[in-house]
């Protein structure tokens, strides 16, 4: 029922932020329908009045009628009901008034629905599955579904002096508002009758709703309250299952019918939340954007069981990755070379020109130096030389000593000295020659 005064809807303009503003035109046409009547406008007066009896083919349909089923009056026993007389009236106040007399005047509560709300699981079921994306053969599907109808308290507060100010708040079980910028998501700023009979509800449990509601209103100064109602809005839980071959996972959810989101998925491998599985090698389910591909094997892992390359920042199985002597960095195979000189698998970065950091990076050191003495203790053929030079890797000594006008190069394992490789060069030469092992042994003793 329009109204050029009259704004559409309904705004949660109030201090509190608890009530919304309604279109008064809006609160008329829900009252007219939830009492069975007919709501019109004739020039600039309105019309309140009864529906034409449905046996006279004559009369013709009201300009707005409901499809919800109408209560009629009940007559007392032995008397015959007798309709109310139509309301003619240009006065918006006492057209409102006049419905929520014969609202409270029925003497049952009214009970009301939001006008559209999801009403079974297909209404809900595709903007559940949507949300998510699943690779491979994984599927969803729904391994529980409830739609409870959830009852709220409603209070009606009419003020405004030339224009009926129709106000709404809402109520929970126990007594606490409901903000109106979560009711108008519900569908709560546009009412409907509930139709069918209203869900069971039993008299106590409604007598403790309407007093937590009423109290919960006087302690907030609200007055006056003209009207209090049942509004039946829906809640939808349940669980969706996802299934990868003989892997699942599910997802729980549990909210308002009318604002339900899919929720997200719990990564059973990594515990990131996400709406895109898929599986890692051996068929385990994980979230897509955690799985990265093993650079060595190909496997698909999650990223937390994969390491990075220390060279390329490849991701690799750990146990595919081989860790660098002379760095200690971990590094794909492809990534490694053998030193020229002292012969060791080193990362890449760390051999340039297929020559080691340690063997390029040696630091001069006495002959009181722990490793020299004990070096000397072992190989006393040594003695004879200095200008020592040294370094060493995980495994190794890289030693470099001279003597007049020859340069050695020792390669001996860290643990027991044992030699590797041995290397001369002349003091005046840059290219080392490998000693035999007769040289070698000659050199040592």
């Amino acid at each position: 029922m329009p109204a050029a005064s009259d704004p559409p809807g309904a705004s949660g303009d109030t201090a509190d932020g608890h009530a919304g503003v309604q279109a008064w035109s809006v609160f008329c046409a829900w009252a007219a329908d939830e009492l069975g009547l007919v709501l019109k406008t004739e020039g600039p007066a309105y019309l309140l009045e009864a529906p034409p009896a449905a046996d006279d083919p004559e009369t013709p349909p009201p300009l707005r009628r409901s499809w919800f089923r109408r209560r009629g009056a009940e007559a007392a026993p032995g008397e015959e009901a007798l309709p109310e007389p139509p309301l003619v009236t240009t006065d918006a106040h006492r057209l409102v008034d006049e419905l929520l007399r014969r609202l409270r005047e029925r003497g049952e509560v009214t009970h009301a629905r939001p006008e559209r709300q999801p009403e079974a699981v297909h209404e809900l079921s595709a903007r559940l599955f949507d949300a998510y994306e699943l690779d491979g053969e994984g599927r969803a599907h729904l391994a529980g579904f409830h739609l409870d109808d959830t009852p709220l308290v409603l209070l009606v507060s009419v003020l405004g002096d030339a224009t009926p100010e129709v106000r709404l708040r809402y109520y929970d079980e126990l007594g606490a508002p409901l903000p109106w910028d979560e009711a108008t998501p519900l569908g709560l700023d546009r009412l409907a009758p509930i139709g069918d009979a209203a869900p069971r509800l039993d008299n106590g449990r409604r007598d403790r709703m309407l007093e937590s509601a009423h109290r919960a209103a006087r302690e907030a100064g609200v007055a006056p309250i003209d009207l209090a109602a049942i509004v039946w809005a829906k809640r939808a839980w349940g669980r969706i299952r996802f299934d990868f071959g003989d892997q699942s996972v599910d997802a729980e959810f549990d909210g308002w019918a009318r604002t339900l989101r899919a929720p997200k998925v719990v990564c059973p491998l990594t515990g990131v939340e996400t709406y895109h599985l898929a599986t890692v090698h051996g068929g385990k389910i994980a979230a897509a954007d955690q799985i990265a591909v093993c650079a060595v094997t190909g496997h698909r892992r999650v990223r937390s069981d994969l390491e990075a390359c220390a060279a390329t920042g490849e991701l690799a199985e750990p146990d595919a990755l081989v860790e660098c002597p002379v760095t200690l960095q971990r590094v794909l195979p492809s990534q490694i070379d053998r030193c020229r000189l002292c012969e060791q698998r080193v990362s890449r970065p760390a051999c340039p020109d297929n020559v080691c950091r340690a063997c390029r990076e040696k630091s001069r050191v006495g002959a009181d130096d722990e490793r020299i003495v004990r070096l000397l203790q072992e190989h006393p053929g040594l003695a004879g030389w200095g200008h020592w030079r040294l370094s060493q890797t995980r495994d190794v000594l890289i030693v470099e000593a001279s003597r007049r006008l020859r340069n050695v190069l020792l390669v001996l394992r860290r643990d027991t000295l044992e030699p590797v490789r041995a290397m001369a060069s002349l003091r005046v030469a840059s290219s080392w020659r490998p000693l035999s092992p007769e040289q070698q042994q000659r050199l040592l003793r």
